[in-house]
C-alpha cells in the first residue's frame, strides 16, 4: 500500500483541508453513528469505535478533514491507491448542515488539483449508490463521466443495491480548469 505522509493543508475559500489526525476521529464517529451518513460508510456499517479509527488512517490511502469557519463539516477519503496504473478511488462525506452550500465541490476541486498535479494519478473513480440522486448530480456537475453501473454491488439497509462508477481523467480536469469550468 501507499501512505500519504506529511502533507500540508489546504486553504481556499474559507475551507480548509487537511490530513486526518488522531483527534479528528470523534467527527468520524459522530458522523458515523448518526444514521445520516450510511451510504458513505457503505462497507463498514459493522465497525466499532476502535475500528473506526484503523479506518481513518487506511493502509492504501488517506483521509483528510474538510473544515469550513473553524467547523469541521466533512472528511474526503482517497483509497484504492494504484501506484502502477496510476488511479485511486475518492469518497466525499459534507455534514447534513453544509449540504447546500458549495463547501463539497469546493473541497472536490482542491483534493483532485492535488491528487493530478501534486501526487500525479491520472484516473479519479467514485462510486455512488444509483439511489443517492443528489450525490450522483453533484458527481456530474463536477465533471465525472458515468464509467459502468456496477449491479447489485453494495448491500444498503439489507437491500443489495446497483452502484454507479464514474471518473475522471487527469487530462479532462486540467482542461476544465483551463476553460475556467473548475474556478
Amino acid at each position: 500500500g501507499i501512505r500519504l505522509l506529511r502533507v500540508r493543508p489546504f486553504l481556499a475559500k474559507n475551507i480548509l483541508i487537511r490530513p486526518m489526525e488522531p483527534e479528528d476521529v470523534i467527527h468520524l464517529e459522530r458522523w458515523f453513528y448518526s444514521g445520516d451518513h450510511d451510504d458513505f460508510f457503505l462497507n463498514t456499517l459493522a465497525l466499532t469505535k476502535e475500528q473506526l479509527k484503523v479506518y481513518s488512517y487506511m493502509k492504501d490511502g488517506q483521509g483528510f478533514m474538510i473544515w469550513h469557519e473553524d467547523k469541521p463539516v466533512g472528511f474526503i477519503s482517497l483509497y484504492e491507491m494504484r501506484v502502477v496504473s496510476g488511479n485511486l478511488k475518492i469518497g466525499i462525506l459534507i455534514d447534513k448542515e453544509h449540504r447546500k452550500s458549495m463547501v463539497g465541490y469546493e473541497s472536490m476541486k482542491m483534493i483532485m488539483d492535488y491528487v493530478f498535479n501534486q501526487l500525479n494519478f491520472v484516473k479519479v473513480i467514485a462510486e455512488v449508490l444509483v439511489t443517492n440522486e443528489r450525490v450522483n448530480a453533484v458527481i456530474c456537475n463536477g465533471g465525472y463521466w458515468k464509467e459502468a453501473t456496477l449491479q447489485r454491488e453494495a448491500n444498503f439497509k439489507g437491500k443489495l443495491t446497483d452502484v454507479i462508477r464514474y471518473c475522471i481523467f487527469r487530462d479532462e480536469f486540467l482542461n476544465g480548469v483551463e476553460k475556467g469550468f473548475y474556478i
